[in-house]
C-alpha cells in the first residue's frame, strides 16, 4: 500500500479514504460521476463503517478521482441467488430482471466478496500514465487490510474498457456476466464483464511484486 501512495504521490496526487457517507455524495459529483449505481447508493443502503468507504483521488486538494468499495458477506448464499436478489431490490422491486448469469460466476464467486465500483476520474487525472494502475493497486491494498478474510475481489466493467482492465491486475475475466431480461437495467448491459481475483491469487503476486524488488536491489 505505501508502495502505490508513493508512486500516486511522486505523480503529484494523493489519495483519502472516506467513511462519511454523508459527505461522499457531493464529494462523487465533483469527480465527474453525475449518477451512482444502485449497489452503491449512499441514499438507499444501510452502509456502516465496517462494510464500506470511498478512495479520493485529488489534486492540490480538490477531489479529481473517486472509486466506492463495499464488503458483501454472502454467507452459503451463491452468488447467482445474491445478485438475481439485490437487483430486484434495486431496480424493480419483485420481478427478476435477470435471464442468465454466466456459470463461472456461480461456480467461482462465493464467500466474503469485496465489491469495487463507481470508478471514476475527471479530466485533470485522465491519462496520467501509471497513475490508474497506482489508484487501483491502493484501493485493492487499503480493501485487502480492511477485510483480511476476503475471498475474492471483484468489479463490472464495460467490454470496451477490458484492454484497461491490466490495469486492475485481476487475473479472472468473464463476458457476458449477466445477461438482463429486456430491456436491461439503467446502467446494466449484457456486454459487462466481471473483472476479479482471489485472496490466494492477490497474496502471491504481492510476494512475487516483492521478489522481483529484493532481487533488483
Amino acid at each position: 500500500m505505501a508502495r502505490h501512495l508513493q508512486d500516486i504521490q511522486n505523480l503529484g496526487f494523493d489519495v483519502e479514504a472516506v467513511d462519511d457517507f454523508t459527505a461522499v455524495k457531493q464529494r462523487v459529483r465533483s469527480t465527474g460521476r453525475n449518477r451512482v449505481n444502485p449497489m452503491m447508493d449512499v441514499d438507499r443502503l444501510d452502509f456502516t463503517r465496517k462494510s464500506a468507504f470511498w478512495i479520493f483521488l485529488q489534486k492540490d486538494g480538490v477531489d479529481i478521482g473517486s472509486a466506492g468499495v463495499k464488503c458483501e458477506d454472502l454467507d452459503d448464499e451463491s452468488f447467482e441467488s445474491y445478485i438475481r436478489r439485490t437487483s430486484r431490490s434495486q431496480y424493480a422491486g419483485s420481478a427478476d430482471l435477470i435471464e442468465a448469469v454466466a456459470p463461472p460466476l456461480s461456480s467461482a464467486l462465493a464467500g466474503k466478496l469485496i465489491y469495487i465500483g463507481e470508478l471514476e476520474f475527471s479530466s485533470g487525472a485522465k491519462g496520467r500514465r501509471g497513475l490508474l494502475p497506482a489508484f487501483v493497486g491502493y484501493l485493492k491494498a487499503l480493501s485487502a487490510l480492511k477485510w483480511s478474510d476476503f475471498d475474492w475481489m471483484y468489479a463490472f466493467i464495460p467490454e470496451e474498457h477490458v484492454s484497461l482492465a491490466r490495469h486492475y491486475e485481476f487475473s479472472f475475466h468473464v463476458p457476458r456476466a449477466v445477461t438482463w431480461k429486456s430491456p436491461p437495467p439503467p446502467g446494466r448491459l449484457d456486454s459487462h464483464y466481471v473483472i476479479g481475483l482471489d485472496r490466494a491469487s492477490y497474496r502471491h503476486a504481492i510476494r512475487s511484486k516483492e521478489e522481483a524488488e529484493r532481487r533488483q536491489g
